[in-house]
């Protein structure tokens, strides 16, 4: 709540000494969307989200990064909503733009990749899942010690096991682990990838 209460007042002071339609509004409207959504206030988020996105398509244009970044944002307030479909759809909408700009082996695309993938899980969608994983986890093997590798893993993991592959989803699952173990990850992320590493050993027998 502090933090809404913040983002409301810097909104208003923006308003103010702005104009409603400035880059300031834009980025402080994106500001409090990403507020609302962590206090679980997704119909607030997504208003404000959609507001800060018609401000950066006015001013900046329907392919500037501030534009994919307004699209992530819904996105994932309809993947909290489970819509998956929506949340797929709207990424997607991103992921062109941050490929255009940046290239398809940014971290940026990787991580929407990613979100992609295990969106598609929640569906279902496994085979979806494992195609958008895959594609994710090659790229992000360039920062092996990055959490993100982990997450990956898991996802592809539980993938794999959805899908009758459970010796390759054992295989992925216990270099999750290791990572996490390595890097010091929180317990409860390595307590997610041990999860599902004896979901995958349960079903193999």
């Amino acid at each position: 709540e502090a933090a809404i209460a913040h983002q409301q007042e810097a909104l208003g002071i923006q308003v103010a000494t702005y104009g409603e339609t400035s880059a300031p509004v834009m980025v402080t409207r994106h500001g409090l969307a990403g507020a609302y959504g962590q206090s679980g206030k997704l119909d607030d988020a997504d208003r404000e989200a959609t507001l800060a996105l018609e401000l950066s398509e006015k001013l900046r244009g329907p392919d500037h990064p501030e534009t994919a970044k307004a699209w992530l944002t819904i996105a994932n307030i309809a993947a909290e909503r489970h819509d998956f479909a929506r949340a797929d759809e709207v990424a997607r909408k991103a992921l062109a733009i941050i490929d255009k700009t940046y290239g398809a082996d940014h971290p940026l695309s990787l991580s929407i990749h990613a979100n992609l993938g295990i969106w598609a899980l929640d569906r279902p969608d496994p085979a979806m899942a494992e195609a958008e994983l895959r594609y994710a986890l090659s790229g992000m093997l360039k920062m092996p010690e990055s959490p993100m590798v982990a997450v990956i893993q898991t996802a592809l993991g539980s993938a794999l096991i959805d899908l009758g592959k459970r010796d390759e989803a054992i295989r992925v699952l216990e270099a999750a682990i290791a990572l996490r173990e390595k890097i010091n990850d929180e317990p409860i992320a390595v307590a997610d990838s041990q999860f599902t590493l004896a979901r995958a050993l349960w079903d193999s027998q």
